[in-house]
């Protein structure tokens, strides 16, 4: 119910942002800690690729975190058993933003999808239920009210890697004001 909520916030552009800088690896950690035991329980191998000096961004840490988190929770249901995990983070000097992603060796997304993987209710057909649908579309809106840029990368029968960018804070900028 709280994410049908958010989304809707989010989508009338009434969700505040509590924007403050953020250490994309800081963030990283905390997303990965209560995922950890389930990775753990799967025997899912987790590999971590976090660029070194990353500057911050301004940002919602608990709203990234969700979104974090829910790229991580895919990922661990949609890599195999014994599977293998990544997640990661570098700074695009190109773009002046911080790209995170997070990867899984799953069977990757049916092509059906890859257009709309983040509009909401959107699920593979045929496939039973793993969830409400909303997942993708609430990280979507969360990183566009960032002024971010969120997609997909299909490996078909090698995994999917999902990633958003977020602009870089510059070291002598102020954090912008919530919205």
């Amino acid at each position: 119910l709280n994410t049908v909520l958010d989304v809707r916030r989010l989508e009338v552009g009434r969700m505040e942002l509590d924007l403050v800088p953020i250490s994309i690896a800081d963030l990283l950690e905390h997303a990965l800690e209560p995922m950890k035991a389930l990775i753990q329980h799967n025997k899912q191998i987790l590999r971590r690729w976090i660029g070194e000096n990353l500057p911050v961004v301004a940002g919602d840490p608990r709203l990234l975190q969700r979104v974090v988190e829910n790229f991580l929770g895919n990922a661990i249901k949609f890599a195999s058993l014994e599977g293998e995990l990544e997640v990661g983070a570098y700074y695009n000097a190109d773009t002046g933003c911080v790209r995170v992603w997070v990867g899984d060796n799953g069977p990757g997304v049916p092509e059906v999808l890859r257009e709309r993987i983040f509009e909401k209710y959107s699920q593979a057909p045929g496939e039973e239920r793993r969830g409400t649908g909303l997942g993708l579309a609430f990280c979507n809106l969360v990183i566009a009210a960032h002024n971010g840029r969120i997609g997909m990368d299909d490996r078909p029968g090698e995994g999917s890697i999902f990633w958003f960018d977020l602009p870089a804070q510059a070291k002598d900028e102020e954090t912008p004001h919530a919205k």
